[in-house]
């Protein structure tokens, strides 16, 4: 009934999300727009275009992104064994501000829009995600204490990195860019990009749904682990490996979004 009630009122809220704006569409509008749409129709009318090209897009990409990072989160306090961790902790967050800063300083703002930026801020957290996992690595096993110190220390080394790439810009259009990414928003929201990250997105967290029972035994430490016949720096490595591919993905396409991976899961323990 939880799950339900959850679900019953992500609807809603979305349906009221994509309403919401400097133009006002009623829901009974928003709903009719999205199932003609939906059912291969082409309403007519700013509102239409208002709604499906700009909003939807937007309230997708927001709960990709919220869901990738929730799941992130889930993961990240089970590598840690730390309740109050964030996917950030890892440095992911910094690999993907410096691929954003490369290839904006590199081919200009022009250039860089489209599917360009969230390209180099995949390739540059999942390059982060290798270094942390590389440091991290011992006698073929991952430990929670030494990803965390990897993790912090990659991720203040990187963030430096980012301040000196944005001093060292010439270009004032191309630094405003990339701190407006490094804010985070969802004002730049695409179908193309929906339709790249979705996808992602819902194979790392249905891979993680399929390792939940490694989870629960990483989670009472890696004694009781290996006492029930779990590797855990085994299991540690698959678990990072998908932490990295959702966050990755979810800081590509909307920059640094913080406290959603740590929010989510402490209202849903209230809950449950």
């Amino acid at each position: 009934m939880i799950i339900v009630g959850l679900l019953l009122a992500l609807i809603a809220v979305s349906v009221m999300g994509v309403g919401l704006g400097a133009v006002r569409v009623d829901p009974a509008r928003t709903l009719q727009v999205i199932g003609e749409r939906l059912s291969g129709g082409d309403p007519s009318g700013p509102d239409a275009f208002i709604v499906w090209e700009l909003r939807v897009p937007r309230v997708l990409q927001a709960i990709i992104v919220g869901a990738a990072l929730a799941v992130a989160g889930a993961c990240v306090q089970v590598l840690v064994l730390n309740p109050i961790a964030d996917p950030y902790v890892l440095g992911l967050s910094s690999g993907a501000s410096v691929g954003a800063v490369l290839v904006v300083t590199t081919v200009g703002v022009a250039t860089a829009g489209g599917l360009l930026l969230p390209a180099a801020a995949f390739l540059g957290a999942a390059a982060a995600g290798a270094a942390v996992a590389a440091t991290a690595t011992s006698r073929r096993s991952l430990s929670a204490g030494c990803l965390v110190l990897s993790g912090v220390a990659i991720g203040q080394l990187l963030g430096g990195l980012v301040s000196f790439l944005l001093i060292r810009a010439g270009d004032s259009d191309a630094t405003q860019q990339v701190v407006f990414w490094l804010l985070g928003s969802l004002a730049g929201s695409q179908w193309r990009l929906v339709a790249v990250v979705a996808p992602v997105v819902t194979v790392a967290i249905a891979l993680s749904v399929v390792c939940a029972s490694r989870l629960d035994l990483l989670s009472l430490g890696d004694a009781q682990a290996a006492a029930s016949g779990l590797r855990p720096g085994r299991a540690r490595f698959v678990v990072f490996a998908l932490t990295a591919l959702l966050t990755g993905a979810a800081v590509a396409v909307s920059g640094t979004i913080g406290f959603v991976g740590l929010i989510v899961l402490s209202c849903l323990t209230r809950v449950g």
